[in-house]
């Protein structure tokens, strides 16, 4: 039975009730007064005739406001009942109309809209209950919105930086073929060119590989206890040829203590790699400085590399750790890479139990700032 019904046949009973038995106790008061009064005045009219006469007109004076007080009793009744049914009805069955229309809304995929709410705790609640669903809804549409977006903007990218070598490769392979490269020294040229852009397809490769196993968490890591100072140095030590090479000051701060943390030493050399890279690829026509510090406390091992590169804007700041994005075209397009550094760094940190950010100011440089936990035996030995 539906609820509309059950209102219906409520208030119909809800004023036939009342107004049947305000009928049916009238009508009993009315005919035993009547039968009394009747009986008083035959008695009346064996003693004295004007006497009944009087008696009875004042009969007729009295039943008609009793008549007249049933009558607007009924209605005064009815009326209170009906008011009472609709307003009743009104306030639960709008809010379940609401809800109907919220639902029919979530299932046709039209997810902006604010659900009625209800005077009643218990409607209130459920219309929260569906609010709620409705508001989570939006959000994992939303999400995979941004997701399908990242996704073919990653294909897109991959299908550029694919794209390039082997065109090169192509054009170099059919150069040898047509005889173009007729002398040995142009076929060695050639073969060479091939080498290092076959070369560059593969690092590519390799590291959407490990993009892609380091998002759905299949990386393995070779975990072990590293003393960090000493690692640390070790790191500096390994590329600083590199960037004094490239004409850059490179300094360091490490502070002279033994601190040890569950690590993967390949994976944390790629991170800093990354971040020295960067450093490199995004310098300015003044001269590069590059400084790593280093500071500890008590559950981590705090670590600041910072540069005076080209910076990066406010509005790159919230993209810069997204596979396959480079920043601004006009300052990457003679940048080397492909927009995996950060994304892999961010995903090797965050599998160390570690954070990565940076600040950043444009044309002043950039600071990524690096948090790894100490080892519960991590402290000074």
């Amino acid at each position: 039975m539906s609820l509309s019904r059950k209102f219906l046949i409520s208030s119909i009973l809800m004023f036939v009730v009342p107004v049947v038995l305000i009928v049916l106790l009238s009508a009993i008061i009315f005919g035993v007064s009547f039968f009394r009064q009747t009986a008083f005045i035959n008695m009346l009219t064996e003693i004295d005739s004007t006497v009944a006469e009087v008696a009875e007109q004042s009969w007729k004076h009295l039943s008609t406001p009793i008549i007249v007080l049933v009558i607007v009793s009924t209605v005064v009744v009815a009326v209170t009942c009906a008011v009472i049914v609709l307003s009743l009805s009104r306030s639960i069955l709008s809010p379940l109309k609401e809800l109907k229309r919220a639902t029919e809304n979530i299932c046709e995929g039209n997810l902006d809209f604010d659900v009625l709410r209800s005077e009643y705790y218990e409607i209130d609640d459920l219309c929260h209950a569906v609010d709620e669903l409705r508001m989570r809804l939006k959000k994992s549409v939303s999400e995979e919105i941004e997701y399908e977006k990242g996704r073919n903007r990653l294909l897109a990218n991959i299908s550029h930086d694919l794209r390039t070598p082997i065109t090169s490769i192509k054009g170099y392979v059919e150069g040898i073929l047509d005889g173009v490269a007729d002398t040995p020294e142009m076929r060695e040229r050639y073969l060479q060119t091939i080498y290092l852009k076959a070369g560059a397809v593969e690092r590519l490769v390799e590291q959407i590989s490990d993009y892609s196993e380091l998002q759905l968490g299949r990386m393995r890591f070779y975990f072990e206890d590293v003393e960090l100072s000493s690692f640390l140095r070790g790191v500096i030590d390994e590329y600083r040829v590199d960037m004094e090479s490239a004409g850059a000051e490179f300094t360091a701060d490490i502070p002279d203590v033994d601190v040890f943390a569950r690590a993967d030493r390949e994976k944390l050399k790629r991170v800093f790699s990354n971040i020295l890279g960067n450093s490199l690829k995004y310098r300015t026509e003044r001269p590069l400085r590059v400084d790593v510090t280093a500071d500890v406390s008590d559950k981590s091992f705090h670590i600041v590399v910072t540069d005076n590169g080209c910076g990066i804007s406010p509005d790159e700041m919230n993209r810069i750790f997204e596979g396959f994005y480079r920043g601004d075209p006009a300052r990457s397009a003679s940048v080397k890479g492909h927009g995996l550094g950060l994304s892999i760094s961010r995903e090797i940190i965050k599998n160390h139990g570690g954070r990565i950010w940076l600040k950043s100011e444009e044309d002043v440089g950039t600071e990524v700032h690096i948090d790894l936990p100490l080892s519960e035996n991590g402290g000074e030995r």
